[in-house]
């Protein structure tokens, strides 16, 4: 039983970090008026997700409800385990928003959507899905590449750190850059908005299972 329940709480820790740190990070770029919000936000994910592998990969470190499902349908991940970690990383990006809900002042949380994940005005609904579904597509691949080489969780972690900071720089002002549909869960449930919220699982969904398969069938090292 501790066995199963350890990366449960490992993935549930994950989720729920990045979106109390992230979103709360979104939010004090909105209230400073930073004019390196773009760039702090970015180095935000980047470190938070860097410390995440780091510590807790060992134990598990999906963090990414698209990662489990394209690791489910890849067979590298078994459907019960899978499954349990999605609704584990679902809870705790609820938490996090939850959290951040009844500890900020409520116009910050008001104006930014709990630090929510927006799409452009000039951004359609199709064109976000397909940069949600490149961007986490990347990052599959670059999970993957790490997995595949002998780097303890420390270079992993500041390997795919530095993938999520350059992905968020990349498209973050577009769609926000969620390549997580629990990131962007929790915030849209606890503030009660939910536009354009299906992209933030369509895409990501998509580029992690495109990911996986060309990783599998165009990367990987055959035996």
């Amino acid at each position: 039983m501790h066995r199963t329940i350890r990366p449960l709480i490992a993935e549930f820790l994950g989720v729920f970090t990045i979106v109390f740190v992230g979103s709360g990070a979104i939010m004090m770029n909105a209230r400073t008026g930073s004019q390196a919000g773009l760039a702090a936000n970015a180095i935000t994910y980047a470190f938070t997700i860097a410390a995440l592998v780091g510590g807790l990969s060992k134990v598990s470190g999906h963090f990414n409800p698209a990662i489990s499902i394209a690791w489910m349908l890849t067979r590298r991940t078994p459907l019960v385990d899978g499954a349990l970690k999605i609704v584990a990383q679902i809870f705790g990006g609820i938490v996090g928003a939850w959290l951040l809900s009844k500890t900020f002042p409520p116009d910050l949380l008001r104006d930014t959507r709990i630090g929510g994940t927006i799409l452009a005005s000039d951004v359609t609904f199709m064109h976000a899905v397909v940069l949600e579904a490149v961007t986490t597509a990347l990052l599959a691949i670059t999970c993957l590449g790490v997995g595949a080489t002998d780097a303890r969780p420390a270079p992993a972690g500041i390997i795919i750190g530095f993938v999520v900071g350059a992905l968020i720089i990349a498209i973050g002002p577009l769609t926000g850059a969620s390549f997580n549909p629990a990131r962007s869960l929790g915030p849209a449930l606890v503030s009660g908005i939910w536009e354009a919220h299906a992209v933030y699982w369509i895409g990501p969904v998509v580029g992690a299972v495109a990911g996986a398969l060309i990783w599998d069938f165009g990367l990987k090292e055959q035996s």
